[in-house]
């Protein structure tokens, strides 16, 4: 494999079909972790303004030094989901970059966290790039769309082959199944039960 860093498929796939990063004007990023790959966007992305979720309170201090870092950055520090009254999020013990929505597999603590659905925070404005890194709770941030999901163009998804580090998580064929609007473009199968995937509005 590759020397691999977080945004380096994107980066290919970008550059193997042509695509003009110019013209990307708002991207929305769920998951940010640490909002490096905002940062990261950019410069990938000139034009474009970053939107980035986070809600792990552990993550979050790191999150906003580097939202700081530019004014084309914009931090809502809420955990987006289809079900907002559920505000429990997990915290697996020892395994950074593991916390979710769902509940693990592994040893954890829990904390409450604020949560917003997509189409209450969105108005009518087009989505060039939406990134997912959610940790099994893929489906939950897709659904919190509803019908502004058609204001997106183009989806980047990290999601597990198979579902079984995490209770009800979504996983791969069900997240290309269940996105009938868009096609998929190119995916790539980082270890057996990691695929990143990009899928295009048809």
């Amino acid at each position: 494999m590759y020397s691999w860093y977080k945004t380096k498929f994107l980066e290919q796939y970008l550059s193997q079909f042509n695509i003009d990063t110019s013209s990307f004007n708002y991207i929305l990023e769920i998951g940010s972790k640490d909002c490096q790959e905002a940062l990261t966007f950019t410069k990938l992305f000139p034009n474009a303004h970053i939107v980035s979720f986070e809600c792990n309170p552990k993550l979050l201090p790191q999150c906003r030094s580097n939202a700081a870092k530019s004014d084309r950055i914009t931090l809502i520090e809420k955990c987006v989901t289809d079900n907002p009254d559920n505000h429990l999020f997990y915290l697996p013990k020892n395994l950074d970059g593991t916390a979710s929505l769902c509940e693990p597999g592994f040893l954890y603590d829990t904390v409450n966290v604020d949560t917003i659905r997509m189409d209450h925070f969105l108005q009518d404005q087009t989505i060039d790039l939406l990134w997912i890194d959610v940790q099994g709770a893929e489906s939950q941030v897709l659904n919190s769309f509803g019908s502004k999901l058609n204001q997106i163009n183009t989806i980047y998804c990290e999601v597990d082959v198979l579902p079984y580090r995490y209770q009800n998580s979504s996983y791969e064929s069900q997240i290309i199944q269940n996105l009938t609007s868009f096609t998929l473009s190119s995916k790539l199968l980082l270890n057996p039960n990691e695929a990143h995937l990009i899928l295009n509005k048809k």
